[in-house]
Formats: structure tokens, C-alpha cells, sequence
């Protein structure tokens, strides 16, 4: 869903822009139900020219901002935003669409209404750059309001400076009536999250690199993760922040755990091993302090103990902790049980071969105990999609 807007679908007026020097009127819209799914740009033109317009624009223009600004209030700074962001979400889901097998590409397949990209045959890669450059953009335009909101808080500070002179002027050996207003001071670059880029950028962006890996995927992913955690301790973190743009989901996590347990790798490449346990666990252990961990985060951690790690008692040691602790969090299901065999396959020794034989192998998740998998649908990231 989108990060500021709850009420029903309605989208805003035409905005114009050149296609092939002709005018085209493109229609994105601000607004959505949070029940139903967010809009994605499904036409390839509206996607283009929305791209052009975002990245093209000049920095404070994105943004269309009244007389003043409330230089302290958050959710002011939101509501400013709140056209462009709803504008880049839509269009960075257009961008995901394009992606086999990405969670938007896989929601649109059986839209009429969805084009395929079929003449401009852009990659993968590109698309994933693209999206970059539009969080990029937005992060740059978030800045860009904190900076007026302290220059305007300046000016403010200034001019309620001068008027307490001139009241003081005038009323000597008068008592004030009391009601004089605190000068603004003290704010910060940082005293919120900048209005811009929102966690559902990231997550979009997340799951499209995971589904297009590279050696470096791990060390690429993992400073999304960190930039959504570091904005989200910028507005409050787990004390105050409820803000929906800016709390990391279960999708944030576990898409990184996807990425890496799906970059591809050959025995003896030790740096791309190194780096992808090193984020591997390092998201696991992240996870603890934001969102519960559930069966896709397992299971991408199982994946990634069976693709990194050698047949060994260490790489079963650590795969049947894993296995314990999803049990403990009861959120065990098919795909726990398939990764789970993986890590154990070629075989780590005989006894886990044994404990593996007894336990797993073979019974299907209907004969898993009750209590093992009671909340394996209920922490998933979509209720009727295992993915996150």
C-alpha cells in the first residue's frame, strides 16, 4: 500500500508530456484503496514519459508547496509530498511489472490491460537502475524540503525576532500580555525521516533484485536494507514511529535473504561466499528487532546454509538450529521442509541423514505437527503468497 494516502481510488487530473514531439496526456493516480491493490503504471508510453518527468525534473520542483511550510510537524511534510511520491511508487511498480516473476509482473499477468514491453527490450538490469535513480531522485527531493524547512524556520525566527523589538519599542514600562510565541530553533536535518522515498520503494526494488542476481547482489542489496533502518530510526524508531512510509516490512528482510540465497555462486569463489553469509546472517540477525521472522525467511536462510556451506556437521549443526528456531516461532511449512532437505542434501553425516529421514523426509507438511506451523500464513508479507 501506499505510504500517505487511505482514501478510494480516484485518479488526479492530466498531466501533459512530449511523446515523440506530440502532447500526451498521462493520468497517475494519488490516491487508493487500502484494501485493494496499489495502482501500477500498466501502459509503456504513460511509463516512459513518467520516468522522463520524474528524473528530469529539477530538484525543489517535484513538490508543490503553499506559502509556508509547518516547519515541525511530519505529516505536513507528507501531505506536501505526498502527488510525487504516490507518482513514483506508480511508476516504479511499472518499472517491477516489466521483471519475470517479480510480485508485480506475477499480480499483472492476466491484466488486459498490462503491456509488455516488446520494442524497447530493455533488461532487467536497466529497469533495476532505473528505479534506483527515481528512489535516488525522491531521496534528493526529501532533502531538498528539510533544507527550505530550516531556511524557512530561519526567516521565521528572524522576523518574530524583529516584531518582539518593535513590540518591546512601543510598549516600554508596559507589561507584555504574555502571549509571545518561543522562537524556532534547534531543528535539524534529521529531526524526521525526509518525505520522499518510502519503504514500499524499496521492498519494489528489493524484490526485483532478487530475481536478478549478480556476484555483487548481496553487497548491493544489503545498503537498501540498511537506508530503510536508518530511516525509520528517524522517526522514532520502535518508540514513536508508526509511519507506514518509513517502517521496514518482512518483505524489506526477507527479499534480501532471496537475493542472496539466489546469487549465483561456484565452489571456490570464496569473497562471493564470504560476502553472502556475512549479509545473510547479518539480515537474519537484523530481523529480530523490527518484524517476526516467518517460513520465507527460513527457507531462504536454509538455501542460503545449503548453497554456501559444504556438506559437513558444521553446515547441519547450523541448519537444524535453523529448523529449531522455526519451530519455536511455528512458522514451518512446504517450503521450510524442501530447503530444509536441500541443507541436508548432499548428506552432512549419517546421523543427520537418520534425523532428517524420521523428522522431514517424506511426510509433507500435512503430517507436521499443529503447533510447529500455527503461524505460517499469518506472518506471511501477503496473506495468499508464501514469497515474503
Amino acid at each position: 500500500s501506499s505510504s500517505s494516502s487511505s482514501s478510494s481510488s480516484s485518479p488526479s487530473s492530466s498531466e501533459n508530456s512530449g511523446n515523440g514531439g506530440a502532447g500526451l496526456s498521462v493520468v497517475f493516480p494519488t490516491r487508493h484503496s487500502r484494501s485493494a491493490a496499489p495502482p501500477t503504471c500498466l501502459s509503456m508510453a504513460q511509463l516512459k514519459d513518467l520516468t522522463e518527468e520524474l528524473l528530469e525534473a529539477k530538484p525543489g520542483s517535484l513538490y508543490k508547496y503553499d506559502n509556508h511550510i509547518v516547519p515541525d510537524e511530519s505529516a505536513t511534510a507528507w501531505k506536501v509530498a505526498d502527488k510525487a511520491v504516490q507518482k513514483a511508487e506508480f511508476v516504479i511498480r511499472g518499472h517491477a511489472a516489466q521483471i519475470p516473476d517479480t510480485l508485480w509482473n506475477r499480480r499483472l499477468r492476466g491484466n488486459p490491460m498490462f503491456e509488455k514491453d516488446t520494442t524497447h527490450n530493455v533488461s532487467p538490469t536497466d529497469r533495476i537502475a532505473t528505479m534506483h535513480s527515481i528512489i535516488q531522485r525522491m531521496e534528493e527531493e526529501g532533502t531538498m524540503y528539510m533544507k527550505m524547512r530550516l531556511e524557512v524556520n530561519s526567516q521565521l525566527a528572524v522576523e518574530q525576532k524583529e516584531d518582539e523589538q518593535s513590540a518591546a519599542a512601543a510598549t516600554t514600562n508596559k507589561e507584555t500580555s504574555g502571549d509571545e510565541k518561543e522562537p524556532l530553533t534547534g531543528l535539524t536535518l534529521e529531526d524526521y525521516a525526509s518525505p520522499g522515498a518510502t519503504v514500499q520503494m524499496y521492498d519494489t526494488i528489493l524484490d526485483s533484485m532478487a530475481l536478478n542476481t549478480h556476484a555483487d547482489t548481496p553487497l548491493t542489496a544489503l545498503p537498501y536494507l540498511q537506508r530503510v533502518i536508518e530511516r525509520y530510526h528517524h522517526d522514532g524508531g520502535i518508540e514513536r514511529n508508526l509511519h507506514e512510509a518509513t517502517v521496514p516490512t518482512v518483505m524489506t528482510f526477507n527479499a534480501v535473504l532471496r537475493a542472496v540465497a539466489n546469487t549465483p555462486y561456484t565452489e571456490g569463489q570464496e569473497e562471493v561466499r564470504d560476502n553472502a553469509l556475512q549479509v545473510g546472517f547479518t539480515t537474519y540477525d537484523f530481523m529480530r528487532h523490527f518484524v517476526h521472522r516467518n517460513s520465507a525467511t527460513y527457507a531462504y536462510m536454509m538455501q542460503i546454509v545449503a548453497k554456501y556451506l559444504p556438506p559437513s556437521a558444521t553446515r547441519g549443526n547450523i541448519a537444524y538450529g535453523m529448523w529449531t528456531q522455526a519451530k519455536k516461532e511455528q512458522v514451518i511449512d512446504q517450503m521450510v521442509i524442501d530447503s530444509t532437505i536441500g541443507a541436508y542434501t548432499p548428506s552432512n553425516g549419517k546421523d543427520f541423514d537418520t534425523w532428517v529421514e524420521q523428522t522431514i523426509q517424506d511426510k509433507g507438511f500435512q503430517h507436521i505437527k499443529q503447533k510447529w506451523r500455527k503461524n505460517s500464513k499469518s506472518r506471511r508479507h501477503q496473506p495468499h503468497n508464501g514469497i515474503y
